[in-house]
């Protein structure tokens, strides 16, 4: 569904903004 596409999404950017700074 789009509710777990979005999810998803904001999981990885967070991921990346974890190991960023």
């Amino acid at each position: 569904t789009v509710a777990k596409a979005i999810l998803q999404i904001i999981m990885i950017i967070i991921f990346v903004c974890y190991i960023v700074f």
